[in-house]
């Protein structure tokens, strides 16, 4: 009883830590002044012309910007066919492994328990801007919070989707097609079937960013920001969705970790005085 009160206790700290820093992060988005684009680039501009041979500024600082995906060569999604500035697919199949239970009387009792392996995945990106009306920024999007828009999330049963290929199966969603081996025959183990997920940032859509504005060699970028802590996130979401929802999420955290550190404490006082 003590430890699982003590247990209680400290996942309801680390509940608080990260209510603390949801908080936090929504006050950032909410008093982050939204910065243009272009006044950013005249201003760097003028930086660079006074400095010798015009080179980069040096010039970094963190920003809120509001703007549209701008991306000329898009990569397309595998299963949607959607262009996008990033995309993420996988494929997994789910299957069910027989599991024998005896009990003390010698009886035998069968189930079949569900799990899932992924047989493909990838991710690939293109170059892309954010573009607000007043200029670009070319975005470096490592290190971001993503919040990419899921456009093909699909159940498929064996029938559908497997193929014989050679000595082994494929398995396949539109265009798309990926051999997965020999599959999953006999020995206690079945197929159920196969989920197809694919997630994008699709281009020519409104995107929220927070992040570092910087000037390098070959002209402004947004990134992760240098300085330890900060934010870097490229939403598809409003900032005033970002906001309510940050908030909300803080709130039932901060309740969760009120009832489990009282949980807690009771059970430690029942332990102590038991």
């Amino acid at each position: 009883m003590l430890i699982a009160g003590i247990v209680f206790i400290a996942i309801g700290i680390a509940l608080l830590f990260w209510s603390t820093k949801k908080k936090r992060g929504a006050a950032v988005m909410a008093t982050t002044e939204t910065s243009r684009i272009g006044d950013l680039a005249a201003l760097v501009e003028s930086v660079r012309a006074e400095l010798p041979g015009g080179g980069a500024s040096g010039y970094a600082e963190v920003v809120e910007l509001k703007g549209t995906i701008r991306c000329s060569d898009p990569v397309v999604g595998e299963l949607s066919g959607q262009p996008a500035a990033i995309c993420e697919s996988r494929v997994l199949r789910i299957m069910e492994t027989r599991h024998e239970t005896r009990d003390s009387q010698g009886t035998v009792r069968t189930d079949w328990r569900k799990s899932e392996e992924v047989v493909s995945q990838n991710r690939r990106e293109a170059a892309f801007h954010l573009d607000d009306g007043s200029g670009r920024v070319r975005v470096l999007p490592a290190g971001a919070k993503l919040d990419l828009d899921k456009v093909v999330d699909r159940f498929e049963p064996p029938g559908g989707v497997e193929q014989q290929l050679g000595g082994g199966l494929s398995v396949g969603f539109g265009s798309f097609r990926v051999g997965i081996g020999a599959g999953m025959m006999g020995g206690g183990r079945r197929t159920v079937g196969y989920r197809f997920e694919e997630r994008i940032l699709p281009v020519d859509k409104a995107l929220y960013a927070l992040g570092e504005i910087a000037d390098v060699e070959d002209g402004l970028v947004l990134r992760k920001p240098q300085t330890k802590g900060a934010s870097y996130l490229l939403s598809l979401k409003s900032e005033e969705e970002l906001v309510a929802s940050a908030t909300r999420a803080a709130r039932w955290m901060r309740v969760g970790a009120v009832a489990l550190m009282v949980l807690g404490g009771a059970l430690a006082v029942i332990w102590l005085v038991g």
